[in-house]
């Protein structure tokens, strides 16, 4: 009886020791598989961004990450879900959020401060220390750093361009334009004869495109502002709307509308339909974009414009959007172990990681060479260009990366393909770009206040816009036009962002 007790006793005895020691291996097992989630934004679908550097690193890392995925076209609709949904993610990707998301959501994100420490992000540490700019931009108002910066690597200085289709010049004998006057001749010319040719001089489009971009002619070129219709001029906010070089720009674009040379269906086609035009070259003699190579029907056919002399005598190009980015990494208050998480990002701050994030990884889109420079690889299909290629094997714009200065004369790009084109293309335009607008940071409530002024200021611009150049009459309404935007809290609009731009200068 007294074994059979003994027997009893240390077998209850040795059920909490079990359940504990198993508690403790089941504690250290889900700790030896960190895991985050993390969502992720894309332009299309397809897991080829994930390749070679990204498997990699997260596997050296020894964490895991599920990667909670939206396509951009249906992200709108589902990211106040996601915010607000009640089991947030341990973090969002860039690209995925804006500086408004920040101000109507601070409560969901943490200070990565602390964690931006040599011990912990040696590499970002780094190059904060070294980078006055990098830091400026990743510092909120309240001097704090809520989400993580990139500086992209192999970014062209200038934006969307205007081109011109080359055969309709030839078939009427007419030369490059180089002036406004000398573009507005050629213009008429495209609509008042057979410029492609066809037999029909009724059939051509001259001008088609986005209708700001049109606009650049008399300097009011489109910003990497995150404001739409913003500009500056030393180190002072400027809104174009309000300029009188954007009177006589209307002006000037409801003639040529009235006579038929800007499209007339500018104000109401989609991006389908203005494809469409452009993929068919008996249409369009003048539009803009990224680079000629989708347009027409032949290779070729349109060439880039030079950079046109306005009426003021100078030239005017659109600027691409800033190298150096924000809001690349937010770390939420649901990640239990940020510290673990933000050391794998900080591998993402160097020449190698930044490179095989922005073109794709090694073997797939780019090749490091023995003497330090990386290689750009032609696509396996033919069919598509190098620079549309990356996105689909990179994350490309978004996330963490950086890379300092001078370091893209150690990328030897593809001059017919994609971004060396690109460059190629615009190396002449490049003396006409004014400098970039700032990353302007804004503290919670002026964001909160600058969306709301902006949402309404940008709907009567606009508004106004279309119905001047379908119409006319931006001269008889300009006075009242701008006591409507006085009243409407145009001053309080701009001083926000003066007091901005400041602060920014002030770092």
């Amino acid at each position: 009886m007294k074994k059979k007790l003994r027997i009893l006793v240390v077998f209850f005895v040795a059920i909490p020791l079990l359940v504990a020691c198993s508690s403790a291996k089941e504690k250290t097992s889900k700790k030896k598989g960190d895991s985050y989630t993390i969502v992720n934004t894309r332009p299309w679908a397809g897991e080829g961004y994930k390749k070679g550097f990204v498997e990699n690193s997260i596997k050296d890392s020894k964490i895991k990450i599920n990667w909670d995925t939206y396509l951009y076209s249906d992200w709108g609709d589902k990211k106040a879900v996601v915010l607000s949904g009640g089991e947030l993610p341990d973090a969002f990707w860039g690209g995925s959020l804006v500086d408004s998301d920040l101000a109507q959501n601070s409560e969901a994100f943490i200070s990565l401060d602390e964690y931006i420490t040599p011990e912990i992000m040696p590499n970002l540490s780094k190059a904060l220390a070294e980078d006055e700019k990098l830091k400026a931009v990743a510092t909120s108002a309240d001097g704090k750093i809520y989400s993580l910066p990139a500086r992209v690597p192999g970014r062209s200085v200038v934006g969307n361009q205007l081109f011109i289709n080359h055969k309709w010049l030839d078939n009427l004998g007419l030369d490059m334009p180089k002036t406004y006057q000398e573009l507005e001749d050629v213009l008429r010319e495209f609509k008042n004869k057979d410029a492609d040719g066809d037999g029909d001089s009724e059939n051509e489009i001259p001008l088609s495109g986005i209708i700001y971009r049109m606009f650049l002619p008399w300097g009011l070129a489109e910003t990497t502002s995150t404001i739409k219709y913003m500009s500056w001029d030393d180190k002072k906010v400027v809104y174009s709307p309000v300029t009188e070089n954007y009177k006589v720009a209307i002006e000037h674009l409801a003639k040529l509308y009235k006579e038929g040379i800007l499209d007339q269906e500018f104000f109401t086609q989609d991006n389908t339909i203005l494809g469409a035009k452009k993929m068919d070259a008996s249409q369009i003699g003048v539009t803009d974009g990224w680079v000629p190579g989708p347009y027409g029907t032949e290779e070729g056919e349109y060439v880039a414009l030079p950079a046109i002399e306005s009426p003021d005598g100078n030239a005017y190009v659109i600027q691409d959007v800033d190298d150096y980015i924000r809001n690349q990494f937010f770390v939420t208050t649901a990640c239990k172990e940020p510290k673990k998480l933000l050391s794998w990002i900080d591998k993402f701050y160097t020449d190698d990681a930044s490179v095989q994030n922005f073109f794709g990884s090694f073997g797939i889109g780019t090749t490091k060479n023995d003497d330090g420079t990386y290689q750009l690889l032609k696509p396996k299909d033919p069919a598509t260009v190098q620079d549309e290629n990356s996105w689909h094997i990179s994350f490309r714009d978004y996330g963490p990366k950086y890379v300092g200065d001078n370091f893209n004369e150690k990328i030897h790009m593809l001059d017919d393909d994609g971004d060396g084109f690109k460059l190629k293309i615009t190396k002449d335009l490049e003396p006409f770009a004014k400098p970039i607008y700032p990353s302007l940071a804004f503290t919670t409530e002026e964001q909160v206040r600058l969306s709301s002024l902006n949402t309404d200021i940008q709907s009567f611009v606009e508004e106004k816009m279309g119905e001047w150049v379908t119409n006319g009459g931006v001269d008889d309404e300009w006075d009242s036009y701008l006591a409507q935007l006085d009243k409407m809290g145009l001053e309080e609009f701009l001083t926000i962002q003066q007091d901005a731009m400041d602060r920014y200068f002030e770092k």
